[in-house]
């Protein structure tokens, strides 16, 4: 295991060699994605949190902390492919039940993660259909306060406050 750990801190640091060799630090392969790709398992379905499902910033506390646990495997799990790869055929076996275990893991955490979003979306049907008895049940009263509502708008071309007034008519 002690050669794995060693092998995964190697693998990470090819980059950085490579790049060296490059002569320009940073910079990406023409063709290269930016960020891993996801997994096979992971939903299509995005749920508006973060670009799949919006921004970072724009998490809550709970929701980053997952959002980064979730990053953090897939890069564990992509370090232990770069080691896998480069590892001889011979001393494979140990780190494929490492990866074997990591993948099932992450696999476990996606499918927990939208089992809490069925749940989130149930609970929000639940909400919008008591919403919605609630708005029928005082039907008569919104229909009466939107036509007041409407009736005190101004006209439309700035005529004046009320809406109830008619334009002038010119008796020269």
């Amino acid at each position: 295991m002690k050669k794995c750990i060693a092998v995964m801190l190697l693998a990470s640091l090819l980059p950085a060699v490579s790049y060296a060799d490059q002569g320009t630090p940073g910079k990406r392969e023409k063709g290269r994605p930016h960020r891993m790709s996801p997994p096979v398992y992971a939903s299509q379905q995005t749920d508006g949190k973060f670009n799949r499902h919006g921004k970072v910033e724009d998490m809550s506390p709970e929701q980053r902390a997952k959002f980064n646990a979730a990053r953090q495997r897939r890069f564990e799990i992509m370090v232990l492919i770069g080691a896998y790869k480069i590892m001889p055929e011979a001393e494979r076996k140990a780190l494929r039940s490492e990866l074997l275990k990591r993948i099932d893991a992450d696999f476990q955490a996606t499918v927990n993660e939208q089992k809490d979003r069925i749940v989130r979306a149930e609970n929000d049907l639940k909400k919008l259909r008591s919403e919605l008895a609630e708005r029928e049940s005082h039907r008569s009263e919104l229909v009466e306060r939107e036509l007041e509502r409407l009736l005190k708008m101004p006209m439309p071309g700035g005529r004046g406050r009320t809406g109830s007034r008619l334009p002038e008519k010119n008796t020269k």
